[in-house]
C-alpha cells in the first residue's frame, strides 16, 4: 500500500495587510487603510502579489517566511544605508572636482601672468629694435 500524498499547495495571494499579518490579528481588508490599522495608527501597507508569490514560493520549498520578512527589512535598511552614503560620496566628489578646477584654475592664471611678463619683455624688445632703425 502505497502512503498517502499530501495535498499539493496552491497559491492564493492574501488581501491582508502586512501589519495586521505580522500582529497575527484580523484584517477587514479596508482599502486604502484597514480598520485596524486606522485605529492604530499604522501604515496600512500590501505586498504585491508577485512578492506573495515568492513567500509562498520559498515556503513550500522549506524557508521560514518570517525570517525572509526579516532579510527583506535588511536588505531594504541595508539598500538605504547604502543610498545615503552613496549620496555622501557623490557631495565629496563634487567637492573634489571643484577643488580640482580651483588648482587648476590657478596654475592657468600663473602660467598666464609668466606669459604676459614674457610678452611685456618681447614688446620692450621690438621698440627698442624699431627706435634702432628709426634713426
Amino acid at each position: 500500500m502505497e502512503p498517502p500524498k499530501k495535498p499539493k499547495r496552491v497559491f492564493r495571494p492574501s488581501q491582508r495587510c502586512m501589519e495586521c499579518t505580522i500582529r497575527r490579528v484580523a484584517c477587514d481588508k479596508e482599502m486604502p487603510r484597514c480598520t485596524g490599522c486606522l485605529a492604530r495608527g499604522d501604515k496600512c501597507s500590501r505586498q504585491s502579489v508577485e512578492e506573495q508569490k515568492r513567500l509562498f514560493q520559498h515556503a513550500v520549498s522549506g524557508a521560514d517566511p518570517g525570517r525572509l520578512m526579516q532579510d527583506k527589512q535588511q536588505l531594504l535598511e541595508e539598500n538605504q544605508n547604502l543610498k545615503e552614503k552613496n549620496r555622501e560620496l557623490e557631495e565629496e566628489n563634487a567637492k573634489l572636482r571643484r577643488r580640482v578646477l580651483e588648482l587648476e584654475n590657478e596654475k592657468l592664471k600663473k602660467k598666464n601672468r609668466e606669459l604676459e611678463g614674457k610678452n611685456l619683455e618681447l614688446e620692450g624688445k621690438v621698440l627698442q629694435l624699431e627706435e634702432r632703425r628709426l634713426p
